[in-house]
């Protein structure tokens, strides 16, 4: 094991923290964080993103005649730093550490405080969530979170993530150092890599904090209140698709009895929508972001059909190869209305791809997510 992290790992840093709890650091949390009602809308935690009316036709390298809503999530009114991915580390960060700190509170754990290690977060990141992190760290005073990058993340992003709260470490992420195979490392594997005996792997957990449900609920009940026919999106780590079809089935779980107080729209609406998600064909994209190795699959082919069978989502639901041509429209396309990447544009590239093939219908109403510029 020592062997393999001296000869496959590189810790880039890691910051000076306090490893366990104390009396004065629960007070401080309890007295910052935020206090979070996360379903009423009158009191939102989030500012809805703007949707954008884009044709087509004034844009790209041929008519098209469609018009489509761009949903812009690098709007900073709504996201500080311009990303989609702020929701994730809302979630991850000040809410998670808010509800522990709580409840450690109500535990009243007199003299044995001390004795109670932190719960560090592992994150394996291609820079972007792990930036955001390391900002809401930074912002709410809470450990550095633990950051596992590719070995051959470019130098420029490593320059940017060390003057942020954040401990980082380099390994393969093409194969698994352990096993020498092609396949994930496991969340066990993540936590060693990244020395974190004490803590979790964020990329792979289910629990505390559910990845695939809380990330982007207020998202995608946005999203859902306008009825759009078609929904396009990135894949990547699949958080945001993910995230999207679970809001279906919850919707059709909780009924007309139970129904989310944020939806407006109709649940049979809702179940109509169709969910795609653009991952690119070539593992040495413009779109680097979305091809890294996955950690953790939330839904295999088979749940995506089940879904479809039981129609609590759109039948186009799926995730779509997608090829560079069309990457590099859309971002030529995304590009002269809002700030966009590769990555955040991909979205619209799918959204193009299907209409050249004749997908799209007119009169219908079709939602292309900009995931945002990224930070790094």
């Amino acid at each position: 094991m020592n062997d393999v992290l001296e000869k496959e790992r590189v810790i880039v840093q890691e910051k000076p923290f306090q490893r366990n709890w104390t009396h004065e650091y629960l007070d401080q949390l309890l007295d910052t964080l935020p206090q979070i009602n996360s379903h009423n809308p009158s009191n939102p935690e989030w500012r809805e993103t703007p949707l954008i009316k884009l044709d087509l036709n004034n844009y790209g390298s041929k008519k098209r005649n469609v018009r489509v809503l761009v949903k812009n999530e690098a709007d900073r009114t709504s996201n500080p730093e311009g990303l989609l991915k702020n929701r994730m580390a809302h979630e991850v960060e000040p809410v998670f550490y808010r509800h522990v700190a709580e409840h450690l509170w109500r535990q009243k754990l007199n003299g044995q405080l001390h004795l109670i290690p932190l719960p560090l977060q592992t994150m394996c990141t291609a820079g972007n969530a792990g930036m955001v992190l390391a900002k809401a760290a930074e912002k709410y005073g809470l450990p550095p979170v633990k950051l596992l990058l590719d070995i051959h993340t470019p130098s420029n992003i490593l320059e940017a993530l060390k003057k942020s709260r954040a401990d980082i470490y380099l390994a393969p992420l093409d194969r698994n150092v352990f096993t020498g195979k092609d396949e994930p490392y496991s969340p066990l594997q993540l936590r060693i890599l990244t020395n974190n005996n004490t803590g979790f792997d964020t990329t792979s957990s289910h629990s505390p904090i559910n990845p695939f449900k809380d990330y982007y609920d207020w998202h995608w009940h946005e999203i859902f209140n306008k009825q759009p026919s078609r929904v396009y999106g990135p894949f990547g780590t699949g958080d945001w698709f993910s995230n999207g079809i679970t809001w279906q089935r919850e919707t059709v779980y909780n009924g007309e009895t139970r129904k989310d107080p944020r939806l407006t729209a109709d649940i049979s609406r809702v179940t109509d929508i169709s969910i795609l998600a653009a991952e690119p064909e070539l593992q040495t994209s413009l779109a680097r972001k979305l091809t890294g190795l996955k950690p953790f699959l939330y839904y295999t082919e088979n749940d995506i059909t089940a879904m479809k069978l039981s129609r609590f989502t759109g039948k186009d639901t799926g995730v779509y190869k997608i090829s560079e041509d069309y990457l590099k429209e859309g971002f030529n396309i995304l590009s002269h209305v809002v700030e966009t990447s590769y990555d955040g544009s991909s979205g619209m590239a799918l959204l193009v791809k299907d209409f050249d093939e004749g997908k799209l219908k007119p009169g219908e109403t079709y939602i292309a997510v900009n995931t945002g510029r990224g930070l790094v």
